[in-house]
């Protein structure tokens, strides 16, 4: 297993000693909540990024948060499985 430093040595230049013995196991990542406020969820561009955002947030394991006046694409944040709350 070869580390990269922040002096940017070459994996194949770093000697054995410049690698501590142990493997080093990656921190586990929270879940993140994420609110996204947008005056409606219609049609418009930002709706749409709203709602991908919420769909691509929510199938990593994250918990999203639409806040909106509502719209048509409330049941597609719900499919996706993003919470909603209107104004």
């Amino acid at each position: 297993m070869a580390i990269i430093s922040t002096a940017a040595h070459c994996a194949d230049d770093m000697s054995s000693s410049d690698c501590p013995e142990a493997p080093i196991e990656p921190a586990a990542a929270h879940a993140l909540v994420v609110l996204i406020a947008v005056p409606t969820v219609e049609a418009g561009a930002a709706d749409e990024g709203a709602v991908e955002l919420a769909r691509i947030l929510c199938a990593n394991g994250h918990h999203a948060v639409v806040v909106s006046n509502g719209g048509r694409l409330e049941p597609s944040l719900a499919a996706g499985g993003a919470e909603t709350m209107r104004l």
